[in-house]
């Protein structure tokens, strides 16, 4: 006797339940059929059919906005600011999971390093980071690496500096309490940390559609150097 036969034929469909958003989450549709006879003529036949659906994720989505602050004039900008002897400057840096991603984000680094900050213009004089105020350009403020950490903000996990250089593959942990020097002022990067970030907005299988999350999705960090030189 010949077994009964078997067919199985999987067919996959797009699903019409788009959001509200474009680029958010959509249902995905999965069909399997089954065929089957009731005797080796193959005569009868029966079928049957289930589906299953998943839910395609856009992914995270984090972009970085960096703007320049002189603390003593005031004058802000997402380029430039001017900046005078025993004058400070604030670079601020920001980011957010925000649309169109509706999933965490994990293991997120910014990581700024400034042992010479490079000349925008070819040809011209760069600037150089250190305690040595007599012949370094730009010292950095002790204390100055923060963050927001209040309601829509997510706070670091861990915030690190680095004297190493130019090669920045030594870290260690920061304190925003540090107030002496020793030899701290010439530190040349610094680098925060996140577990991960929430998403503004998550997918909800109820209403097929993204809803917002109610968990802090943005981070806002800064540093500040002082300049020394004429």
């Amino acid at each position: 006797m010949k077994k009964a036969m078997i067919l199985i034929a999987l067919i996959a469909t797009m699903g019409l339940f788009f959001c509200v958003n474009a680029h958010a989450a959509f249902r995905v549709e999965n069909i399997g059929d089954l065929i089957y006879f009731t005797s080796e003529q193959l005569k009868i036949s029966y079928t049957g059919s289930d589906t299953a659906w998943i839910v395609v994720m856009y992914g995270p989505k984090m972009t970085l906005a960096k703007w320049v602050m002189n603390e003593v004039t005031g004058e802000t900008n997402p380029n430039f600011a001017h900046v005078s002897r025993g004058e400070s400057i604030t670079f601020h840096l920001y980011s957010q999971n925000d649309d169109p991603g509706d999933t965490d984000a994990w293991g997120v680094n910014i990581t700024d390093t400034f042992t010479t900050l490079s000349a925008v213009l070819p040809g011209t004089m760069t600037a150089t980071v250190g305690s040595d105020s007599a012949n370094k350009t730009f010292t950095f403020v002790l204390g100055s690496a923060s963050c927001d950490s209040f309601s829509d903000f997510m706070e670091p996990d861990s915030i690190q500096y680095s004297t190493d250089g130019s090669n920045w593959t030594v870290w260690e942990p920061y304190s925003t309490g540090i107030t002496t020097v020793n030899g701290l002022a010439s530190i040349t990067g610094i680098r925060w940390g996140w577990n991960h970030i929430a998403s503004k907005v998550v997918w909800s299988d109820v209403t097929n559609t993204n809803v917002p999350s109610g968990r802090p999705y943005m981070i806002h960090v800064w540093f500040s150097l002082m300049r020394n030189d004429n």
